[in-house]
């Protein structure tokens, strides 16, 4: 809780209390509920802590046995956190517990959860189909809803993981792209 505290009052790390705080969470992370986990996670990349690796190990490991009890909106958040962070193809138990922790409840999320859940399975080179195929599906849904910034990174992702979208993705983004240009 002290690192989400830090981040959010926007703490910039000069003598290495985020390193130390790290530290300190590896050895707490067992013990660590779902809504911590997500909370650390999202801390250290807001931080820009790359000197707490073995921190973000703990969280990943205790990410996938309490996963499956993180509130929903969380997954994103979390995935977003961990591609923030650096992390690189995570094992494929942590996304399948948050993959399927999110598909059941992806019609809640908005545009910016989509955007962020994409972008970061593309950036950590890590797919998990059922997730990507809810939110390419909330796209097609919401798609005038979308950021400029966020259907860039959308589109991004999804290139880059290989994904073929369905003709109604491309439709709904072709006339997001129409629309956008025209108000300019």
């Amino acid at each position: 809780d002290a690192l989400w505290g830090l981040a959010t009052m926007g703490f910039e790390d000069g003598k290495g209390t985020v390193g130390a705080l790290g530290s300190h969470g590896a050895t707490q992370a067992p013990r660590f509920s779902a809504a911590q986990v997500a909370n650390s996670v999202w801390a250290l990349a807001k931080l820009g802590a790359d000197d707490a690796r073995r921190f973000v190990d703990a969280l990943c490991y205790r990410a996938k046995e309490v996963g499956a009890r993180m509130d929903p909106g969380d997954v994103p958040r979390t995935l977003w956190a961990l591609a923030t962070i650096g992390v690189k193809s995570p094992e494929r138990k942590l996304m399948e517990v948050l993959g399927d922790r999110a598909v059941p409840h992806a019609k809640q999320f908005g545009a910016r959860e989509v955007s962020d859940t994409l972008w970061a399975m593309a950036t950590m080179g890590s797919m998990y189909l059922p997730l990507v195929q809810a939110m390419s599906k909330k796209v097609s849904q919401m798609a005038a809803r979308f950021q400029p910034q966020d259907l860039s990174n959308t589109f991004w992702a999804l290139a880059s993981m290989g994904f073929n979208a369905d003709p109604s993705l491309m439709g709904a983004a072709d006339r997001m792209m129409v629309r956008q240009i025209s108000e300019r």
